[in-house]
Parts: structure tokens; C-alpha cells; sequence
């Protein structure tokens, strides 16, 4: 009775006070539910997302040394037609001869790299 005394005290007439604290006992009973199962809904919520983020890191990690690896093929790639343009250059003293052989080399390179086949020795 000692609860219904103070709910009196709180200007609720004396006969709602007994269904007033019997809402107000279903209510906080639901918001404690209910805010149990929001913490609950975003413990799960976050466990999932770390999983995924996990994962993502993961599958970048792959992309990124497959990306380099592929960089470092481009590179190597890269320098052996370099070098091969610069054989190509020292290796013939008549301009003309010199210019078509340049050209015809870049084109066996451009073949070479289309069809995925290692550069070709132009000299």
C-alpha cells in the first residue's frame, strides 16, 4: 500500500491510483524488453559487420598484392622494351634504317604485349 499511498501524494485520484501503477509496471516492463533487445539486435548488428569488414580487408589485401605483382611484371616488361629500343638505336648508323627498325620494333612489342607473349629481341 505504501506505493499507492505516493502515487496519491502525486495528485493521481485514489481510485486510478491501482491501475496507474499496474500501466506504469507493463510499461517499464516493455521498455526494459524492449531496450534489451535493441542492445542485443546491435551487439549482433556489430559482430556481423566486423565479420564483413574482416573479410573486406581480406579480399583488398589480395587485390593489392596481385595489383603489385602485376606492377612489378609491368615493370620488368617495361624495361626490357626499353632496353631493346635502345639496342635498336645503337646497333644501326643509317638513320633510315635505324627509324625503321625502331618502329618495327615497337610494333612486335605492341604484338608481343596484345597477345600476351614476352617482349621480342628487335636486334
Amino acid at each position: 500500500m505504501n506505493l499507492i499511498a505516493m502515487v496519491i501524494g502525486w495528485g493521481v485520484p485514489a481510485k486510478f491510483a491501482k491501475p496507474f501503477l499496474a500501466i506504469m509496471g507493463v510499461a517499464l516492463l516493455a521498455i526494459l524488453f524492449f531496450g534489451g533487445k535493441a542492445l542485443y539486435d546491435h551487439s549482433v548488428i556489430a559482430k556481423h559487420d566486423a565479420k564483413v569488414e574482416a573479410s573486406q580487408a581480406k579480399a583488398d589485401r589480395k587485390a593489392d598484392n596481385k595489383a603489385a605483382e602485376q606492377r612489378d611484371k609491368d615493370n620488368v616488361r617495361r624495361t626490357a622494351e626499353t632496353q631493346e629500343l635502345k639496342d635498336v638505336q645503337a646497333h644501326y648508323s643509317d638513320p633510315a634504317t635505324r627509324k625503321r627498325e625502331f618502329y618495327r620494333c615497337i610494333r612486335l612489342q605492341q604484338a608481343a604485349r596484345a597477345n600476351g607473349s614476352q617482349p621480342p629481341a628487335c636486334v
